[in-house]
């Protein structure tokens, strides 16, 4: 009896671990990797990576919907009243593997953004209907890149109001274009990682970029703003210096 109670559970284990083990993984997409894009693009930055998943569908667990799911905070300067975001999933070449992601509760996540600078949320976008897992399979093998799009809602004209504005699309670039370029709100996050966890490893790993970053600032743009960009950074790892 022991002997056959011992063989069903090494079968029940190996069943179980072919089942997980054609379980599609999470994707974590660098932050390199992702981009904004859309007449409001300006107004959103990413602070750290992204992933892409699947979930399975209430309706049918054969089919599975593709999520994706970014840590945003809002631009300096910037209101964010009337945007909505959707999100392309890319190949590396950035040709469109699947469009379209909308996000899952916008209007309840838009009121934290706005509530102070730095704050970031994670925005979840799900594609609009469910697909057969081969079909996901597929998509999520060639995903490499994101692509958010952020526009402006009906009746409120963002495209006007980013154009006008400093730092839009067509003006020139402000405090806001280094901290999208360098991705510096990512940056500060790992430097406040490492001195919350009080590991030296990952402070020094993050003075490190944020050093290249102010570097890079240095050589491609004016000194008046690399300097505010440098202000900036040292203001906030002050900040969470103090914080910890």
């Amino acid at each position: 009896m022991k002997h056959y109670l011992l063989a069903l559970s090494i079968a029940v284990l190996t069943v179980t671990g072919c089942i997980f083990g054609n379980k599609q993984e999470d994707l974590t997409i660098p932050v390199e990797a992702i981009e904004t894009a859309g007449p409001a693009f300006n107004r959103i930055v990413v602070a750290g990576p992204g992933k892409v998943f699947s979930s399975e569908s209430p309706l049918d667990p054969k089919q599975l919907f593709i999520r994706a799911s970014i840590p945003c905070v809002k631009a300096i300067g910037v209101k964010l009243a009337g945007i909505s975001m959707t999100v392309d999933i890319l190949d590396v070449n950035g040709s469109v593997v699947l469009q379209g992601l909308y996000a899952e509760g916008l209007p309840d996540i838009i009121p934290v953004l706005e509530a102070g600078e730095g704050v970031s949320r994670t925005i979840i976008f799900a594609s609009e209907i469910a697909l057969d897992k081969a079909s996901v399979k597929r998509a999520m093998e060639k995903t490499a890149r994101l692509r958010i799009n952020v526009f402006g809602l009906p009746g409120v004209d963002v495209a006007a109001q980013d154009s006008a504005a400093p730092g839009g699309p067509a003006g020139p670039p402000t405090l806001n274009t280094l901290i999208r370029k360098y991705n510096a709100w990512y940056l500060l996050s790992e430097y406040e990682k490492g001195v919350r966890d009080d590991n030296k490893h990952i402070r020094k790993a993050a003075e490190h970029r944020i050093e290249a970053a102010k570097d890079r600032a240095d050589k491609e743009y004016p000194d008046w703003l690399a300097d505010q960009f440098d202000d900036w950074i040292e203001d906030r790892m002050d900040r969470i210096d103090d914080k910890y």
